[in-house]
């Protein structure tokens, strides 16, 4: 497994934490889970969280194609 971490701004890290896992998982993808993650290595979640102080959404991604 590996994750990939997106930047937030405080603004959607205070939103995002209020939302449930299923509202955030439709705020963070409006389109839909981009299909290289879907088709590649395959999605398997994301968390909002705070690395250091910073805001972050952390995406689990495989890490080969099974």
């Amino acid at each position: 497994m590996r994750e990939i971490r997106h930047a937030l701004t405080k603004e959607e890290y205070e939103e995002l934490i209020t939302l449930s896992y299923k509202e955030q998982h439709e705020m963070l993808f409006p389109r839909g889970i981009p299909e290289t993650w879907l088709c590649g290595y395959g999605y398997y979640g994301h968390r909002i969280c705070l690395l250091e102080g910073k805001p972050y959404a952390e995406f689990t991604l495989g890490d080969s194609c099974d």
